[in-house]
């Protein structure tokens, strides 16, 4: 596997290992995905494994003020890149009233 796809991978791996109930397994694979994607500077895979992780872990107010951020960074980033579709992040993202 090409370095460049190893975040985009650990996120689908981690959905699949959610889907079995695992979640530790999922964990593990979106924490080694954001490593992944923070060494290769890739900030909309970056920015979903965040927020994946943020909603897999408990909650508390300063993780949810974290997990806005990062959904309005992925919003942000399909409305700039032609190359990123909106139907493709929108399972990731809460329902915050913005349109990509």
């Amino acid at each position: 596997l090409y370095p460049v796809y190893r975040a985009r991978a650990g996120i689908i791996e981690g959905q699949q290992y959610m889907c079995k109930s695992q979640p530790k397994k999922a964990v593990k694979a979106w924490k080694e995905a954001l490593q992944a994607g923070e060494s290769m500077r890739q900030p909309f895979e970056t920015s979903i494994l965040k927020y994946l992780l943020g909603i897999s872990a408990s909650m508390n107010p300063e993780q949810n003020k974290q997990l806005i951020n990062e959904a309005l960074t992925i919003q942000q980033l399909i409305g700039t890149g032609p190359s990123f579709s909106s139907s493709v992040a929108n399972p990731y993202l809460p329902n915050l009233g913005f349109q990509p």
